[in-house]
């Protein structure tokens, strides 16, 4: 039986392939990659373990469809609505320490390697507001986030998977300079029942405690012609999961999650 992650994440990406096949305002193709920054700590604040990377060990794909409607005015005042997916791959290194299964004692350190997997898909709900030479724009969204944390290739590795459902609310503003646009955007992001299933000593799903965290990017933009547009986009994303419940003596320790992604995207408004 599915999970009710699962259902949303497949509900999210049908939307979206849905809205394509219909004609619209703009549909986006991107590229990047991510420096990964992952820390656990436990009670007292003290180190457990991390995963980080830098640029060249990670790939991220995605698209977007965005359709405007309700317009009110000449180009004053839009409503849209946009769907969008992304995919990154993602290799880390691991350090953290090695402990007894039978008292949870350290019993040494330990580095590694882990390939990681990060899914997300989102819906948007957004009114912007446009000026003569910038707009602003409030929004809410809907998403689905889901992060594969494979430890298997390693000799004590194993592997989990967390997963939540999520709302954001932000705003983004633009500038423009002839053919040039220059953005920034910032959000407030929250899980809904956010958890993680770990493959250790068969399969053991924990409940996150509260998990939340925000985003800012600034992405600079060039109209190559009134229909085509290239993007330059830098984006930093937080998330901060706070303990979970016990589990046969286990539990998922807080953590602060801190990536950087850049992509460059391709454009075209319909």
């Amino acid at each position: 039986m599915l999970s009710s992650n699962s259902i949303v994440k497949s509900i999210l990406v049908m939307l979206l392939f849905c809205s394509v096949s219909l004609h619209g305002d703009a549909l986006k193709l991107s590229m990047g990659v991510i420096s990964f920054d992952y820390v656990e700590t436990n009670d007292d604040g003290k180190f457990l373990n991390s995963e980080t990377s830098e640029y060249d060990s990670s790939s991220s794909f995605g698209v977007s469809y965005r359709k405007d409607f309700d317009t009110v005015g000449i180009n004053t005042y839009v409503k849209s609505l946009t769907v969008s997916i992304n995919q990154t791959y993602v290799e880390t290194k691991y350090d953290g320490f090695l402990q007894s299964s039978a008292t949870g004692a350290i019993i040494s350190e330990y580095q590694s390697t882990t390939q990681n997997e990060i899914f997300e898909s989102n819906i948007r709900l957004m009114e912007t507001t446009y000026k003569e030479n910038f707009d602003v724009s409030l929004f809410i969204s809907y998403g689905y986030r889901e992060w594969l944390r494979d430890m298997t290739d390693s000799p004590y590795g194993y592997k989990e998977i967390y997963s939540w459902q999520y709302y954001d609310v932000g705003f983004t503003t633009t500038l423009y300079d002839g053919d040039w646009e220059l953005g920034v955007e910032a959000v407030y992001q929250k899980a809904i029942n956010p958890e993680m299933i770990a493959y250790l000593n068969g399969d053991m799903k924990f409940d996150l405690g509260t998990t939340k965290g925000y985003s800012y990017s600034i992405p600079l933009g060039y109209n190559v012609t009134k229909n085509l547009k290239l993007e330059l986009e830098y984006k930093y994303d937080n998330w901060e999961i706070e303990k979970s419940n016990i589990v046969d003596g286990y539990y998922e320790p807080h953590s602060i999650t801190e990536n950087e992604l850049i992509s460059l995207s391709l454009e075209y408004k319909f």
